[in-house]
């Protein structure tokens, strides 16, 4: 029987199932308000992540955007990992969750 200590451990070490079979533990969380840019050279795709800065006002008092981690992976996992989001977004649409905006949204 796992002692509660044991349990806390456990429960902050997420498990992810690869390949259907093995289990690993997932490296950290990486939060982020939205992508800043794309760029793509070569074969290799880089996503750069920004997170808002409320503490800080630009000229137009709004908060300040801080780029501050990127993704870096092939061309070839950014078609499939874009092909994994627009499922989820179709279900979501699907569920009533979210609603077809025909205006892009400014962050």
């Amino acid at each position: 029987m796992m002692n509660r200590v044991d349990l806390f451990e456990l429960l902050e070490q997420p498990i992810v199932k690869t390949n259907g079979r093995k289990l690993e533990k997932m490296n950290k969380e990486i939060f982020a308000d939205g992508i800043s840019a794309i760029h793509v050279t070569g074969n290799l795709v880089r996503i750069d992540l920004m997170s808002l800065q409320p503490q800080l006002k630009n000229d137009n008092s709004q908060p300040v955007v801080e780029v501050n981690k990127r993704i870096v992976m092939p061309l070839e996992g950014f078609v499939k990992a874009f092909d994994v989001q627009q499922n989820i977004v179709n279900q979501l649409m699907k569920a009533g969750v979210l609603k077809k905006n025909d205006q892009p949204q400014e962050m």
